[in-house]
């Protein structure tokens, strides 16, 4: 079922309405109220705080729980504290030269084999170019995966591990019997021997960052951290932060680049419009960085547009219901509640044309590209990053090398489709998060 959920839940709720119940004693939901009953609390600690879901959230082999996975809203409040100071707007400032040296190294390596007939995977290439930057904005190191062209064992664990993620959730929700048989069955020793390298690699970074210390020439998301000598910044608790970080910030961020990059030559003229906007106020590529994209109107609603129309975290993040009223109707106690961000944000409900890429729906009044068509869409709909105190402590970071990475890409490049049989979205399956589908594009350099 987890290959086409996405699916199976359009033609669910099709069929119910805004309520699906997806299993005993779970729902999920596809309504803009929702995304606020379920997700928008900000104090933890008031009687109605919907709780992270403890058995999709579980992990058994982890010393140290990370931000992503802590169940106890007072133990993830003091982890967002930690890492907080990290993923500001003027710290991102401070490491925009890493961003920016990866994304030129990506250009480099395409203006070579984004030319060959067979063109380039942006897949592989977005992978590669996500995971160096996370790895050395986290560790102050480079994983070189770009510069070589290929994936190290990191980045195959990641890329392999949608299986996994979605086993993992169904076998915890049965009896202990039926887990240890499934396990037994299913998870060979080529799987538990990749999770194990997987947990030792961020263990050896870990360890080797925590040993070079605070003085470092080089700002990174663990030197403030390191630079208070707290004890409980240790081996374990830099792993299981970087761990998390170097999944969703690799496997997000690079199967969304794709999907962009998919929809912009599905829709020729919201490309030929993106490129005009960049080409007419940049003169040079190295003009292109996080603060000058800024301004760049139609940039921003490509990406936005995307965000809406293939949401990076597509399934419901579950929440455990204290018994409260969730889009106009009351749930019990103890009900397991999600909101299927996938489904809810291409609903023809809340977006005119909402399975089409219309980048204009984003546009200010003003702009010349601004389409009257949009003026009822319900923008709450879209909430790709989240709301509330578990929004996604990352989302300067995506939103700063999204937008240097396909500006630099359109204002370099003339793109075309390399294979016509491929279709990235239809291909794409969701297992937890996207399992991404091959991509190849042909990328000609207009200098």
């Amino acid at each position: 079922m987890t290959r086409s959920k996405g699916k199976l839940l359009t033609n669910f709720f099709a069929i119910q309405g805004d309520i699906v119940r997806t299993g005993p004693n779970e729902l999920t939901f596809c309504h803009p109220q929702s995304i606020k009953d379920i997700y928008g609390q900000h104090n933890i600690r008031q009687p109605k705080f919907f709780r992270k879901f403890s058995t999709f959230y579980g992990q058994s082999d982890v010393k140290v729980s990370s931000i992503g996975m802590e169940v106890d809203p007072e133990k993830h409040q003091k982890i967002r504290k930690a890492l907080s100071p990290a993923f500001s707007v003027s710290a991102l400032t401070q490491q925009e030269d890493i961003v920016l040296h990866y994304i030129d190294l990506l250009v480099s390596q395409l203006k070579h084999h984004g030319r060959d007939p067979q063109g380039a995977n942006v897949t592989n290439w977005f992978m590669w170019m996500a995971f160096d930057i996370i790895i050395d904005m986290s560790f102050g190191e480079s994983t070189g995966c770009v510069e070589k062209g290929e994936s190290d064992a990191w980045v195959h664990m990641l890329a392999n591990s949608g299986f996994q993620i979605a086993l993992g959730y169904v076998v915890r929700r049965r009896f202990k019997i039926f887990q240890d048989a499934v396990r037994y069955c299913l998870v060979n020793e080529k799987s538990k021997k990749m999770r194990e390298e997987y947990i030792m690699s961020g263990r050896r970074m870990a360890a080797k960052r925590l040993s070079r210390g605070a003085d470092v020439p080089r700002f990174d998301f663990f030197s403030h951290l390191i630079s208070e000598k707290n004890s409980e910044v240790n081996v374990d608790f830099l792993a299981s932060q970087a761990g998390t970080l170097a999944a969703a910030g690799t496997e997000t961020t690079s199967t969304f680049l794709a999907a962009l990059t998919y929809y912009l030559l599905r829709y020729p003229q919201a490309l030929e419009r993106l490129q005009a906007e960049l080409r007419e106020k940049f003169t040079l590529s190295s003009d292109i960085t996080a603060q000058s994209t800024k301004d760049c109107q139609y940039l921003c609603a490509v990406i936005e547009e995307g965000l809406r129309i293939f949401a990076p975290a597509p399934f419901g993040l579950p929440r455990v219901c204290p018994g409260a009223e969730i889009a106009g109707v009351w749930i019990p106690e103890g009900t397991t509640v999600a909101t299927a961000a996938h489904v809810t944000s291409r609903d023809e409900r809340w977006f005119n044309k909402s399975k089409e890429f219309h980048p204009e729906r984003w546009l200010p009044s003003d702009h010349p590209h601004h389409d009257k068509l949009y003026e009822g869409d319900m923008k709450e709909a879209s909430k790709p990053f989240g709301i509330g105190t578990r929004s996604c402590i990352g989302i300067h970071l995506s939103y700063m090398e999204v937008r240097i990475c396909i500006a630099k890409l359109a204002w370099n490049f003339n793109w075309t489709q390399a294979n016509p049989r491929e279709d990235f979205v239809r291909d794409a399956k969701l297992l937890g998060l996207w399992k991404p589908a091959p991509f190849h594009v042909r990328y000609e350099p207009i200098n």
